[in-house]
């Protein structure tokens, strides 16, 4: 049922929805799928799965395997494509046309995104965390998440969200009960380097590469419309709302945890 004027904004923008949406023209959606082949390839044809995945056949009739492939969705600009949400897929991934089908390959997701405000004199930025979990995959897929955690950073030299994902993953690296499985992380930065990054071309941050076990997924907090949309947003607001009571000093956990990291002394909240 669609929201009705005086509701908020699914969008998640604060406002009323008449304020909001219900105003703003909707951007026709556009999704692409791109494979990597490993060399090139001839397609001969093509079938669908139950779960909606595509198959591809080769000359000899045997189907194809990709070795690696990405799922986009955007909408046309005129300084070019928004990219509204982009996941990558590894070899073992069925190959989808769907962005929130392909998170599926994923069995936790962590979002990512940061922010930052002046504070007494110092550039105070804010990574909070939002964990997703599948409470059940089909028939049809149903996902819970929140805001668990968030890392507040000072004066740093680097991309606090980059800072951020490292620690996470090497808190799971150290803790496995953390999370479970193949682990997705959903950015909203670094777009370009991410192929790269993913493909463990680059390192994610100084000389530490993405673990073989996680992947990566682009997310705009301007869409709402896709999962990794909404979990990016999610950590959007937490990171905002602890951002103000650290500046206010309006908050109930009186002593945060403090780690260590080669660039010095940060914290973690719970929220």
């Amino acid at each position: 049922m669609p929201p009705g004027r005086n509701d908020p904004c699914p969008c998640g923008s604060g406002r009323k929805y008449k304020k909001c949406c219900l105003a703003t023209p909707s951007k026709q959606r556009t999704t692409s799928v791109t494979m990597n082949m490993g060399e090139p390839t001839i397609a001969k044809g093509y079938s669908m799965s139950s779960s909606g995945g595509v198959v591809l056949f080769g000359e000899d009739g045997k189907p194809l395997q990709h070795d690696s492939a990405t799922v986009e969705r955007s909408y046309d600009r005129p300084k070019g494509p928004k990219i509204l949400s982009k996941v990558f897929l590894d070899e073992r991934a069925e190959l989808v046309a769907d962005i929130d089908t392909a998170t599926l390959q994923f069995d936790t997701i962590f979002a990512v995104d940061s922010n930052s405000k002046r504070i007494n004199g110092r550039d105070v930025w804010v990574a909070a965390i939002t964990l997703c979990t599948w409470q059940q995959r089909h028939p049809r897929p149903v996902a819970e998440f929140a805001p668990t955690q968030a890392m507040e950073f000072r004066d740093v030299d680097c991309s606090p969200d980059l800072l951020a994902l490292k620690r996470i993953l090497l808190e799971i690296q150290k803790t496995p009960g953390i999370a479970a499985g193949r682990i997705g992380i959903v950015l909203d930065s670094h777009l370009g380097d991410l192929p790269k990054i993913e493909g463990r071309m680059i390192p994610l941050l100084d000389q530490y590469f993405l673990p073989t076990w996680a992947g990566l997924i682009y997310a705009s907090d301007s869409a709402s419309d896709c999962l990794p949309n909404k979990l990016l947003r999610a950590s959007d607001k937490a990171a905002t709302s602890l951002l103000r009571k650290i500046e206010t000093g309006d908050w109930r956990e009186e002593s945060p945890e403090s780690f260590f990291d080669d660039r010095g002394c940060f914290r973690v909240w719970n929220l």
